[in-house]
């Protein structure tokens, strides 16, 4: 997965591409200069595909609908 590395920000859009090889502190370092953030996960060290696959919680994950 380490090929899968990339995260690219597009501000017109306000969309990121970001790869399934990183973890999300990567991800949140990557975005942190162009003054946005994305939900991911809250522990140092969770890679963003087990994550996105079901493997984390967020945050928002405990707010009762």
């Amino acid at each position: 997965m380490y090929r899968f590395a990339d995260v690219v920000y597009n501000p017109s859009s306000q969309t990121a591409d970001i790869g399934a090889g990183l973890i999300w502190d990567e991800v949140y370092a990557a975005l942190e200069p162009h003054g946005v953030n994305v939900l991911g996960g809250r522990v140092s060290g969770v890679g963003v595909a087990g994550f996105v696959l079901g493997g984390g919680l967020i945050d928002f994950s405990r707010i009762p609908a």
